[in-house]
């Protein structure tokens, strides 16, 4: 009884990663394992080593699955030559991206790790209330900003800023760095797993343009999306994601369920700048929002 239960969890565990590896993102069941695929690989390994231990050495085809997967999904994901910039002489400076939340009145412990970190650009999403968030003293730390409010995306900057022409859910702009132009694009991705129609579409224009804007750039935001999204791997193509390997940045406090553990990283910041050395992390403080920020620093040393 006890093998043919160990059989039958793995056979569905195994299945549902063949799923989510055959169809990608096609259909929702698919999708709902790329979001989960991180513990659907370790639950597919422990049964794979439960199966070894108590029916034999022929269970262990089944543990081959995962590893296999996790190397051809995550591992094998290639730079494309000639995408990268390298910026000679590129002063030191740092990025942070949160989202803050669109139901939140209380933005004060946000407000205070934007003060302790002082980032030198900052990306926010799900701004409801710009005048709450934006106090005296943020003001004073950022004296260039640009907005698109009705889709609740703001940029700080320390640096001067160029709006450029945008579209529902981006803000793009131009940052001036000590005379170096790098494109600045805060993104809000809508949710890939439960509207996929319209997630193909914001997706698709978003790829038209970076293709088009293909200067040294930087875009950072709420993608919606962990590391097993189709989409994610385009972007990986042509952009370094610098926390690839930061702790997951959902959900936080501002959800009951955050109380526990954040469980997926959604959030991102990606860079085409090379020849930079980068320091990257997942910020984990007590917020009132439901996602924990990322903060990086470019050119360190």
């Amino acid at each position: 009884m006890r093998n043919k239960l160990i059989y039958l969890c793995l056979a569905i565990s195994n299945i549902l990663l063949l799923i989510n590896y055959a169809f990608k993102d096609a259909f929702f069941l698919s999708r709902l394992v790329s979001y989960f695929l991180d513990y659907f690989l370790l639950v597919t390994l422990f049964l794979s080593i439960a199966a070894i231990v108590f029916i034999g050495k022929r269970a262990m085809l089944f543990g081959l699955l995962p590893g296999a997967l996790f190397y051809s999904v995550v591992i094998n994901i290639k730079q494309e030559e000639g995408k990268l910039h390298s910026l000679k002489g590129l002063p030191a400076f740092s990025v942070m991206t949160h989202s803050v939340m669109g139901r939140n009145n209380n933005y004060q412990p946000i407000q205070t790790i934007i003060i302790e970190k002082q980032p030198d650009i900052l990306f926010l999403q799900e701004v409801t209330n710009i005048n709450l968030l934006l106090t005296n003293n943020i003001q004073a730390l950022y004296p260039f900003h640009e907005s698109r409010l009705e889709s609740g995306l703001l940029i700080l900057s320390k640096y001067p800023l160029q709006r450029e022409a945008n579209f529902s859910n981006l803000l793009s702009v131009i940052a001036d760095i000590s005379g170096y132009k790098i494109r600045l694009s805060n993104v809000h991705s809508i949710k890939s797993i439960s509207n996929y129609d319209r997630y193909q579409q914001y997706v698709r224009g978003l790829s038209e343009h970076f293709a088009v804007n293909s200067g040294p750039a930087i875009i950072a935001g709420d993608f919606n999306m962990t590391q097993y999204n189709e989409y994610y791997r385009e972007m990986s193509n042509s952009y370094i994601d610098l926390c690839r390997f930061c702790k997951p940045t959902f959900p936080a406090p501002g959800r009951r369920i955050g109380s526990i553990y954040p469980v997926l990283r959604i959030d991102y910041i990606f860079t085409n700048i090379a020849g930079c050395k980068y320091n990257a992390e997942t910020i984990i403080y007590d917020t009132t929002s439901d996602h924990y920020p990322v903060f990086a620093n470019f050119c360190e040393g």
